[in-house]
């Protein structure tokens, strides 16, 4: 897997937010890690061996998740199977780590909110 990991941080708002579990916290921070452009694609499998958890209660921790509007889950099937599973962090881009990775360069005049272009 390409895992986008430097070491460990949680950001302020997941760690004292206090109607995240502690189980919850740490499921947000590993597809954090792993949500690259095109999302995670981490199976529960590899979310049981990596938090000695079921894949039932992977389920669960990732579905409460996406209830709390933290994460979005594309499910792409064929019939009724599922295929491929896609979870996106909301509010990636609103991280203090994101922005400083990603400077803008080369601003030479403000802003123009109704320039043309």
């Amino acid at each position: 897997m390409n895992r986008d990991f430097k070491g460990i941080w949680i950001d302020k708002s997941i760690w004292l937010n206090k109607d995240l579990t502690l189980h919850e916290k740490m499921f947000l921070v590993e597809i954090d890690s792993l949500d690259n452009e095109d999302g995670c694609y981490a199976t529960n499998a590899h979310f049981s061996e990596f938090f000695g958890v079921t894949k039932g209660r992977c389920t669960q921790i990732i579905k409460s998740l996406e209830a709390k509007n933290l994460v979005n889950i594309t499910l792409k099937r064929s019939g009724k199977q599922v295929v491929k599973r896609t979870i996106k962090v909301v509010n990636k881009l609103n991280r203090v780590v994101n922005k400083l990775n990603n400077p803008i360069k080369n601003i030479k005049y403000p802003y123009l909110e109704n320039a043309q272009g």
